[in-house]
């Protein structure tokens, strides 16, 4: 079984974890998952910015500018 990229930053990662929030734990899921849902709503927005300015652009111009 391969080691993904993020396993060896893990314990690094839990340790800082540990004394930036106060009371945190590890295995605390409900701060895990409201730490995964808030970068999950940065990356939607940060996504959807540049596709909704993209999508108004007609792409037989877009294309024959190129």
């Amino acid at each position: 079984m391969s080691m993904g990229r993020g396993e060896p930053v893990a314990p690094i990662a839990s340790r800082l974890m540990t004394a930036l929030l106060f009371g945190f734990h590890p295995g605390y899921i409900p701060t895990i998952a409201v730490v995964s849902l808030v970068l999950l709503g940065i990356a939607a927005v940060a996504c959807f910015t540049p596709a909704h300015r993209a999508s108004r652009i007609d792409a037989v111009v877009a294309l024959r500018q190129e």
